[in-house]
C-alpha cells in the first residue's frame, strides 16, 4: 500500500522547465561572458551546486560559490515569478492529503526557489516534508527519504516527469508515476518505459488516485 508520494517540482508539479532551457547561458551573459555552444544542454540535469562548480571551473568565474548561488537564485526567482502549476496539480495534492497520504517534495531546485514559487501557488504547505537542492542521480537520496518518513520504500510513489530520477527511485524499489512534460522528454526520452503509471496531464484527479491506491 502507498503510505507517500514524492513529488518533484520542475515539469511535475509546475510549468517551469521551459526556464532551465537557457538559465546557464543567461548567467554567463549576465557577467559578460560568451557562453560555448550547447552549454545549456550540457548543464540541463545540474542542480545548482553542479552547474556552480562548473562554471568556476570551465569559464574562471571567480565569484564565490556563495556569490554565484545568489545571484542565480535571484534571476532564477524573477523567471519564476511568472510560472504556474501543472493542470490539476494543486487539486491531487490536496485530495491525497485528505486521504492521509504523505506527501514529500524532492526538488533540484533550492529551498529559495521552491519555497518562493510553491508559496505563491499556495502548495508549499501541502508538503509534509521538504528536500531541495538534492541529486537524485543515484538510489541513495531515494532510501533517504523513505527512511526519515519512516517507511520502507515499497510504500512510497514517486511522481517524476525526468527518466534518470524516475529509474533511481525504481531502482531503490518505490513506483513511479509518470508526467509529460514536453521539454525533459526532449532531452531524456518517454517516461513510460519506466513509470508504473504514466498521464500526459494531471487533470484526471480520481483516476490518478484510484490507481495510486491500488499500488
Amino acid at each position: 500500500m502507498i503510505k507517500a508520494v514524492i513529488f518533484d517540482m520542475d515539469g511535475t508539479i509546475i510549468d517551469s522547465m521551459p526556464l532551465w532551457t537557457h538559465v546557464g547561458s543567461d548567467y554567463l551573459n549576465s557577467l559578460g561572458i560568451a557562453p560555448q555552444p550547447g552549454l545549456d544542454d550540457k548543464i540541463f540535469y545540474m542542480n545548482i551546486s553542479q552547474f556552480i562548480e562548473y562554471v568556476k571551473q570551465q569559464y574562471s568565474v571567480n565569484d564565490t560559490s556563495e556569490k554565484i548561488y545568489d545571484d542565480i537564485n535571484c534571476q532564477i526567482i524573477e523567471n519564476y515569478k511568472d510560472v504556474k502549476d501543472k493542470p490539476g496539480a494543486i487539486k491531487l495534492l490536496k485530495c491525497l492529503k485528505k486521504l492521509g497520504i504523505i506527501l514529500i517534495l524532492a526538488t533540484a531546485s533550492s529551498r529559495q526557489i521552491a519555497e518562493s514559487v510553491l508559496t505563491r501557488l499556495s502548495m508549499w504547505q501541502l508538503f509534509d516534508k521538504h528536500y531541495c537542492d538534492i541529486k537524485k542521480s543515484k538510489p541513495d537520496i531515494f532510501y533517504e527519504i523513505a527512511k526519515s518518513a519512516g517507511l520502507h520504500t515499497y510504500e512510497c510513489c514517486v511522481a517524476e516527469d525526468t527518466v534518470l530520477p524516475a529509474e533511481n527511485a525504481k531502482a531503490a524499489g518505490m513506483k513511479i508515476l509518470g508526467v509529460h512534460d514536453a521539454v525533459t522528454q526532449k532531452y531524456s526520452g518517454s517516461m513510460k518505459e519506466v513509470s508504473d503509471l504514466y498521464y500526459d496531464t494531471l487533470e484526471n484527479t480520481d483516476s490518478i488516485i484510484n490507481e495510486i491506491i491500488k499500488m
